[in-house]
């Protein structure tokens, strides 16, 4: 069975106010509805959603519950603000955790990449997650991972190496953990820059990799994704899609509006 975590925050009425993440998830809802996935096995946070708001509580409930339950695959993409905080465990080479931000955090905080960690490592098949937020190059602090610059790919591994028993969970972020990630009308619509190149690039038995490459040429030098995996890096990556069957410490005083910092 597939199983899909969708959340987007729009933020709206408030100063940190954004445009397209709302957009985002019906995007990619649409695009899991055509490849496998039912609906009756997603769960949509937004907040325009009273009864499934992005709170804290709400996003770790559900990240928790879908990397617990049953499932052949599951698929999370998240898509709203990110920022970073210092790092207080030393687990960290920048010195910086990332972090998501949550409809209520003046009030509940941010969701720190050491918790996600913790959740993601509990997750027991495939996995893609996609964070479309700022700051977000290791939000979930997967020990592999992968930059794309200047037509080369570049490797690095983190401090928790070899800490994860699946080898097949995957992340793609919306910028580098320096970066901002784009909240832009394209075509007449809000949408994130990342989410909008990535939906442009993915396509059925397409591997991750492949995908991964061109949503980077979609975009921006300003804005590189980065793909963590939670195994070493190999040639053979798997498909995000089956083949076809025919044919982002947030500043409270700063206005963010514009990018997803």
């Amino acid at each position: 069975m597939k199983r899909a975590l969708l959340i987007g925050i729009n933020y709206t009425g408030t100063s940190c106010q954004l445009n397209g993440c709302i957009n985002d998830v019906k995007n990619i809802k649409n695009l899991l509805l055509a490849n496998g996935y039912q609906e009756s096995n997603m769960t949509i946070l937004t907040d325009d959603n009273p009864l499934m708001m992005p709170t804290r509580a709400n996003i770790l409930r559900e990240f928790e519950r879908i990397a617990t339950i049953p499932a052949t695959e599951i698929f999370v993409h998240y898509s709203g603000h990110g920022s970073n905080v210092r790092d207080k465990n030393n687990d960290e080479v920048s010195g910086f955790d990332s972090v998501i931000v949550p409809y209520d955090f003046l009030t509940a905080d941010v969701i720190l990449d050491d918790v996600l960690f913790q959740i993601v490592s509990k997750i027991g098949c495939k996995a893609t997650m996609l964070f479309d937020s700022c700051n977000s190059g290791s939000v979930c602090d997967l020990p592999y991972s992968l930059s794309y610059s200047n037509e080369r790919i570049f490797q690095s591994t983190t401090k928790r190496v070899a800490r994860m028993r699946n080898p097949s969970v995957y992340m793609m972020s919306g910028c580098r953990d320096t970066q901002f990630s784009a909240d832009v009308e394209m075509e007449g619509e809000f949408c994130g820059a990342f989410t909008n190149a990535f939906l442009k690039s993915v396509q059925p038995n397409k591997s991750i990799i492949s995908v991964y490459v061109d949503t980077c040429r979609k975009l921006p030098n300003t804005q590189v994704p980065v793909l963590s995996m939670s195994s070493p890096f190999t040639k053979a990556y798997p498909a995000i899609l089956p083949p076809a069957v025919s044919s982002r410490n947030i500043s409270l005083a700063r206005n963010l509006q514009g990018n997803k910092a």
